[in-house]
C-alpha cells in the first residue's frame, strides 16, 4: 500500500480544518443530488461469493400466451414455492441480480463481484406451492431469475466529519459504483473496498487521489463521504469532484473523520 506523504496534496488543502469532531448533517448535505433512505438502499452493494439464493423470480404466461420475463409497477410478481419455502404474508425482500465484473470473473476475495438491486417487495399472498408481492419500490426493472434478500433499510448517517487533514496510511480503493459504472462525478454512489477494520465510520470523510504516474505523486481529485460500512467494504457517495473520479482511484481517510 502506498504511503507517500506528498507536498501537492496538502498544498492544494483537501482539508483545511483538524476538527475531530462529526457535524450534524445541514440541509445539502450531500450536493444536489442529495441522499435519502430509498435512494441508499436501492445502491448496488459488493459480494464475495456468488450468491445462493432460495428465491427466485419466475417467468409468467400472460393471457395471449407471451411469456413474460419483466415486470415493473404495478404488476404483481409470482414467487414458486410458498409457505412450503417459508414465504408469509407480510415479508419484505429486496430484489436483487449478479452483476459480473468487466473481468467476468466471479466475485472473489480479490476482485469483488456487484449485487444490483432492482427494488423491494412485499408478499401478499402465499399458499403451499406459491407465492403472491407486490412491488414497494423499483430501482430498476424486475426480471426472471432476480433473487430476494431479506429486506431491511439502509441506515442514514445522522452527522457529517468536518473536513481534515489528509492521511496516506492504509489507503483504499474505489470499486464501481451502480450498475457497474466505472466512472463518477459528484453525489455518484461508489463502492470501496476499506470498512470497519480499517477505521471507517458513517460519516467519516474520505480524501480521492489519481495516480497520474506510477511512482509519482498522487494528486487530488476530490472527496467522499462513507455512508454504509460493511467489515472489508463500504459505500461512499462523491463529494467536491475536482475531475471525473474512475474506478483505481485511492482514497483515504480525512484525519477530521471520528474513529470507532
Amino acid at each position: 500500500m502506498r504511503r507517500v506523504a506528498l507536498l501537492c496534496a496538502v498544498l492544494v488543502g483537501m482539508g483545511t480544518s483538524g476538527a475531530a469532531a462529526q457535524e450534524p448533517l445541514p440541509p445539502g448535505a450531500f450536493g444536489a443530488l442529495g441522499m435519502y433512505p430509498k435512494r441508499l438502499s436501492c445502491s448496488d452493494v459488493p459480494t464475495y461469493s456468488a450468491p445462493r439464493p432460495a428465491h427466485r423470480l419466475a417467468a409468467a404466461h400472460e393471457g395471449d400466451a407471451r411469456l413474460r420475463r419483466a415486470y415493473a409497477a404495478p404488476d404483481t410478481l409470482m414467487i414458486p414455492g410458498g409457505t412450503g419455502a417459508g414465504l408469509q404474508v407480510g415479508q419484505q425482500f429486496f430484489v436483487r441480480r449478479l452483476l459480473l465484473a468487466p473481468s467476468r470473473q466471479k466475485p472473489s476475495a480479490s476482485e469483488p463481484g456487484m449485487v444490483h438491486t432492482a427494488g423491494w417487495i412485499t408478499i401478499v399472498g402465499s399458499d403451499e406451492f406459491a407465492a403472491l408481492a407486490r412491488i414497494d419500490h423499483a430501482c430498476d426493472g424486475f426480471l426472471k431469475g432476480d433473487y430476494l434478500e431479506p429486506f431491511t433499510a439502509a441506515p442514514m448517517p445522522t452527522a457529517i466529519a468536518a473536513p481534515g487533514d489528509p492521511k496516506f496510511d492504509d489507503m483504499g480503493r474505489l470499486l464501481f459504483g451502480n450498475d457497474g459504472r466505472r466512472s463518477f462525478a459528484n453525489g455518484d454512489i461508489i463502492v470501496i473496498n476499506r470498512g470497519s477494520q480499517h477505521g471507517l465510520t458513517a460519516g467519516a470523510r474520505l480524501a480521492v487521489y489519481r495516480d497520474v504516474k506510477s511512482g509519482g505523486p498522487l494528486v487530488p481529485v476530490g472527496q467522499a463521504i462513507v455512508l454504509t460500512v460493511g467489515e472489508d467494504t463500504a459505500t461512499v457517495i462523491a463529494d467536491r469532484v475536482r475531475d471525473a473520479l474512475s474506478a483505481g482511484d485511492w482514497v483515504g481517510l480525512q484525519s477530521g473523520a471520528t474513529r470507532p
